[in-house]
């Protein structure tokens, strides 16, 4: 199917559409959205991927990290 074709019968679509399959296409077209990151959770990343860097030893493994939460639980 051609881009105007496909163009032509999508607002056609549109056009009749109830407000239940509009809030799905306006779902689907937000979603296609970048997404823009906070400047503080931009400085938070920064600041974690420097000490990261500093100590890359300094991990824990998935499993020590949920045998910690399951204790503090």
């Amino acid at each position: 199917m051609e881009k105007t074709t496909l163009r032509e019968e999508l607002h056609q679509y549109i056009d009749q559409a109830d407000e239940r399959i509009l809030k799905l296409i306006y779902g689907m077209m937000q979603a296609d959205q970048p997404i823009e990151v906070p400047k503080f959770h931009q400085d938070i990343i920064q600041e974690r991927l420097t000490k990261h860097q500093a100590n890359p030893k300094d991990v824990l493994s998935w499993q020590q990290v949920r045998d910690h939460v399951q204790q503090r639980g």
